[in-house]
């Protein structure tokens, strides 16, 4: 499982437990690094083949809180937010967003879930992301 190499801990304690071998991906003041992300997801499925059947279209998870990130608060924009979608197609990953705490803004523009940009338009669709939106995080 990829993950951001700063996160919430009990997340990586349950992957950990699951028995995922967890690979940190470098962030920075605006999250996960894009550029990063691709270039070790290439390299630590190198040798591996990508699946073609429906039934197990995935090779690997990648586990993101992309708003309000825990624990640096930081949200990805548009831009990465469109990047993690594009090479989740890329390498065949599931993404899944620990996505609860857009709820928390105190502006009126809240951000947008990284789920948006996963649309069933694309010609690309796979549905490679998924969220949680548990509300009961929050409390």
């Amino acid at each position: 499982a990829f993950v951001e190499e700063v996160s919430f801990g009990i997340a990586l304690k349950q992957l950990k437990g699951a028995g995922f071998h967890v690979v940190p991906i470098p962030v920075d003041e605006n999250g996960i690094l894009t550029e990063e992300l691709d270039c070790i997801v290439a390299k630590e499925l190198s040798g591996t083949e990508k699946q073609t059947s429906s039934a197990s279209c995935f090779r690997a998870l990648l586990y993101i809180i992309p708003t309000y990130q825990n624990p640096t608060g930081c949200c990805l924009s548009e831009a990465r937010s469109k990047e993690v979608v594009r090479i989740a197609r890329k390498h065949d990953l599931l993404v899944v967003c620990d996505d609860v705490y857009n709820l928390l803004s105190i502006t009126d523009a809240k951000p947008g879930r990284l789920f948006r940009y996963d649309s069933k338009d694309d010609p690309d669709y796979k549905g490679n992301v998924v969220s949680n939106g548990s509300f009961s995080k929050i409390f």
